[in-house]
């Protein structure tokens, strides 16, 4: 074993190191990709965007690679034709537009906050009441 130095040794172990932190860190991120897609460890919850035009988005949100909304809402506003003063909310999938996307990405600059939806909230009785 004459033609193998320390020094061989050290650098060969320096390169093993960096191939397992490799592996390991692409495993995570692959694992951290398919989380939402496969809903791993968690029930997915819905969250709701308001975006700076007032619109209002509700769904699965995903973070990563991109801010992501599936199986997404939104909410119309309608005035009560019986009584005006009178607001009623219609909860609308996104789906079932006209343009019926099964995504929705959206751009950080335009949002104004995200927050989780109740389980106990209006809107997920309406949605619940909607699935059935």
């Amino acid at each position: 074993m004459k033609g193998i130095s320390k020094k061989g040794k050290e650098k060969r172990g320096v390169g093993t190191w960096v191939v397992v932190f490799s592996v390991v860190f692409l495993a995570f991120m692959g694992g951290f990709y398919l989380w939402p897609e496969f809903g791993l460890f968690a029930s997915p919850s819905l969250s709701g965007v308001v975006l700076e035009n007032g619109e209002i988005y509700f769904g699965e949100l995903s973070y990563f690679p991109r801010l992501t909304l599936t199986d997404a809402y939104t909410v119309q506003v309608l005035e009560n034709p019986d009584d005006p003063n009178q607001i009623e909310y219609r909860v609308l999938p996104i789906g079932a537009s006209l343009w019926g996307p099964k995504k929705i990405f959206l751009n950080y600059d335009k949002i104004v906050f995200i927050g989780e939806v109740s389980e106990e909230s209006e809107l997920m009785k309406i949605i619940r009441q909607e699935a059935n």
